[in-house]
């Protein structure tokens, strides 16, 4: 279903040749931004926020690419409208940290 995804294209996969998403392996993700299949999940330099328009906080002066990537993803799974984690800024960095550790 297309409710599965927190993509910003959440129509993606009416035109994927299966019909069904196509989801990553942790082990390594951290080497395989952008993420989601609409690249939604990237950090945008120019605006200095994720492509959806949230805020990381303090991780978006991070020279790491991968580390302001992932920090978009974690915000979009928090995001009340999508997943709502409810995680405090403090567990959003340690998330982030650990998905760069895998």
């Amino acid at each position: 279903m297309a409710s599965a995804s927190v993509a910003l294209d959440k129509n993606y996969i009416k035109f994927s040749a299966t019909q069904r998403w196509r989801t990553s392996p942790l082990r390594g993700i951290w080497q395989h931004p952008p993420y989601f299949h609409d690249g939604s999940g990237a950090f945008d330099t120019q605006s200095g926020k994720c492509r959806d328009g949230s805020d990381i906080g303090s991780l978006a002066a991070s020279h790491d690419r991968a580390q302001r990537d992932l920090a978009c993803v974690v915000n979009r799974y928090n995001d009340p409208a999508e997943r709502n984690l409810r995680l405090t800024d403090a567990q959003r960095a340690d998330l982030v940290a650990y998905l760069q550790s895998l």
